[in-house]
């Protein structure tokens, strides 16, 4: 039998996500049946899977299945984590190049556990909101409980998400761009297709402010800007899956992050505007200087 008292990570969620949790090695159907036969009680009563659970209430599970998931430590991972902002909801980093956000591995995710000092797998990790590509730098956002990952994925479509690139393109005036992409299994990659079933519509404004070039998403859909990009002829530099020249890196890093739409708990981030600068312009202001 496993006994757990729920905290407010848990508060507001159903009771199946929660035993999926509990449980890792057991499937839907298998976790259906421990609900049908009544061996999963909250406070003492029989529930059903879409129970909301509530600070404070007592899961009863009877299950003869090991809780080692929740028990497996965190592996140490150090990583120069740079800390944009942090409060008792959210955490801003910047993420280096070339380190996966989640999987198997070392990652981001990894290094952020060990940054919050969590010793092991708990019913609730700090998790990521959207995500960045392993070749893309910069800031990602991370809910510290529950609540906020609720909140931050239901309205995340209304933040406002900058990046600045390296490419040959000449951007005198600002352009948006309306195109349809699709995903070529075979190749790996997105493409630039026609309005036809299965495509998706893909949203972006470049610009160029200071000497340097950035996009904003109006829509948040996998290489949205280095696909667009290709297609217009200006590959980012250092992507060569989508035709940019060889670099030591891929010369796209998420720039600014600009909060909206949020609710309740949360409101107080509204218009609060974060920024990671790029380690290269650092690097090209140095060589101007010279």
């Amino acid at each position: 039998m496993i006994e757990f008292v729920a905290t407010q990570n848990q508060n507001g969620q159903k009771l199946i996500q929660f035993v999926k949790k509990i449980l890792p090695n057991l499937n839907y159907k298998q976790i259906q049946k421990c609900f049908r036969l009544k061996k999963i009680k909250v406070n003492g009563f029989t529930k059903t899977k879409n129970y909301i659970i509530k600070q404070n209430d007592v899961i009863l599970i009877f299950s003869d299945e090991k809780n080692n998931k929740l028990k497996e430590k965190i592996p140490k991972f150090k990583c120069n984590l740079k800390v944009i902002y942090q409060d008792n909801n959210i955490l801003l980093v910047e993420k280096p190049v070339d380190l996966a956000v989640h999987g198997s591995g070392f990652t981001l995710d990894l290094a952020v556990w060990n940054y919050l000092k969590i010793e092991q797998n708990q019913v609730f990790m700090p998790s990521h909101v959207g995500r960045l590509d392993k070749k893309t730098s910069g800031i990602i956002l991370y809910a510290l409980n529950y609540q906020s990952v609720v909140e931050l994925n239901k309205k995340q479509k209304f933040f406002e998400k900058v990046y600045t690139f390296e490419s040959q393109i000449c951007l005198k005036k600002p352009i948006k761009t309306n195109v349809f992409v699709k995903k070529n299994d075979i190749e790996q990659k997105i493409e630039i297709v026609s309005n036809s079933p299965g495509s998706t519509l893909i949203s972006t404004t470049f610009y160029s402010k200071n000497q340097k070039n950035f996009a904003i998403l109006h829509t948040g859909k996998k290489h949205q800007i280095r696909v667009t990009l290709s297609y217009l002829g200006y590959p980012i530099l250092g992507d060569e899956k989508y035709g940019g020249q060889k670099a030591k890196r891929l010369f796209l890093h998420s720039f600014s992050l600009k909060f909206s739409h949020l609710e309740g708990f949360l409101s107080y981030l509204n218009n609060k505007k974060f920024i990671s600068k790029p380690q290269w312009w650092k690097k090209i202001q140095t060589n101007k200087k010279k």
